[in-house]
């Protein structure tokens, strides 16, 4: 039951980029069903999930009203604290645990996130969705363009901190390692602060180079100091990335994809 709670997610989200609403939304549910039933989600949980539907509901529904800016505000707040597992009712499932791939590297551990997942997933709904070959074109320019700069720039500044050491390495566990980092948890971050929060900045200031600028910088710092645990450090390389992945989304209204590019980096 576990597996099938993740695959109906994963495959629901699939679904919500290449085929139908309407099958995303039969997927998930049989994902929530199954998380019920595997003690993954408990009715405490699938509430959270409903608040923040509901909440997004309210809002592409008040959209153009005054109470915009407070449901988006809602939104962000809401889908935030779940992504870091504030609200109770998720007993995500542990594939690893203070493992260590070689002696000197540091213990770690790995959750498949089903709240995280879920979180990516509703907010799918209120983001431009790649449905043309011309859009995915769009995404792999994107992908070519910023993913070298990104590699090179975190790598060179996690280096000169001691944060890495050159040692390759293919552990047996990096399929599911990916599998987790691109549908439970890139998808829900990049759509929460750049899909999402970034994008409404530059509609709340206007679309000219200033307020693009503010908007990532304000964007990426919600992403390094307020989703991501660690030290100072930690949350300031989190955040020099955000900018990274923020650049690569702010051609917005132009190319309504952006933050695809922005996901895959």
């Amino acid at each position: 039951m576990i597996v099938l709670t993740y695959a109906f997610l994963i495959l629901a989200i699939v679904s919500r980029w290449f085929f139908s609403k309407t099958l995303s939304f039969c997927l998930v549910f049989v994902s929530l069903a199954c998380a019920s039933f595997a003690s993954i989600m408990t009715l405490q949980g699938l509430l959270a999930l409903i608040l923040l539907f509901e909440l997004i509901y309210l809002l592409k529904k008040e959209r153009l009203h005054s109470l915009s800016l407070i449901y988006q505000i809602l939104v962000a707040t809401v889908a935030i604290l779940i992504a870091k597992h504030m609200f109770d009712g998720f007993v995500n499932f542990q594939v690893l645990n203070q493992i260590q791939i070689e002696p000197t590297s540091t213990k770690m551990s790995l959750f498949l996130s089903f709240d995280k997942g879920v979180v990516g997933f509703l907010l799918l709904g209120i983001i431009p969705i790649c449905h043309s070959i011309q859009d995915w074109k769009k995404v792999l320019k994107g992908i070519l363009i910023y993913l070298p700069i990104a590699i090179f720039i975190m790598l060179i500044l996690v280096w000169i901190l001691g944060y890495v050491k050159w040692s390759v390495k293919f552990p047996s566990f990096l399929w599911i390692w990916s599998l987790a980092n691109l549908f439970l948890v890139s998808i829900s971050e990049e759509t929460i602060f750049r899909g999402f929060i970034q994008k409404r900045l530059v509609d709340l200031f206007g679309n000219h180079i200033l307020s693009k600028i503010g908007a990532i910088i304000i964007a990426s710092v919600l992403f390094g100091f307020v989703l991501h645990p660690g030290s100072v450090i930690y949350k300031a390389l989190a955040t020099i990335a955000g900018i990274i992945y923020g650049i690569s989304y702010p051609d917005y209204p132009k190319n309504r994809n952006s933050d695809w590019s922005a996901l895959f980096i």
